[in-house]
């Protein structure tokens, strides 16, 4: 039996390194995706980006979650958070790139990018 990963604290989650991208994910009721490395977040779903992202975060740090445990820990994170710890949040949103599809910020999987492979 696998041990319980420990629980998750914002700060944890404000330090995962990852790349942020804002493009359409023209998928139903998607607002962002995480996948190695990765965050893309559609910035046309009208949900919070702030809340997407941290919600993303968690799937990147815990990936065996399922989704609906995901979904309880942000909000418990969100509540939780002090406003400079979502004023982080925006910061890292602030960083991130627009992907239009012409600029090519790694390899591709049909019509979303991903993360260079590591060398």
């Amino acid at each position: 039996m696998m041990a319980e990963p420990k629980l998750l604290t914002i700060d944890e989650i404000l330090l995962t390194r990852v790349q942020i991208l804002f493009c359409g994910l023209k998928r139903e009721n998607c607002h962002a995706i995480a996948q190695a490395g990765l965050v893309a977040i559609d910035p046309s779903s009208g949900a919070a980006a702030a809340k997407n992202l941290l919600h993303e975060l968690i799937h990147v740090r815990r990936p065996l979650w399922s989704e609906t445990r995901t979904r309880q820990w942000e909000s418990k994170l969100w509540r939780a958070a002090t406003w400079q710890q979502k004023g982080e949040l925006y910061r890292m949103l602030g960083r991130a790139k627009v992907w239009n599809g012409e600029e090519v910020f790694g390899h591709h999987v049909g019509d979303a990018p991903t993360p260079e492979p590591k060398s």
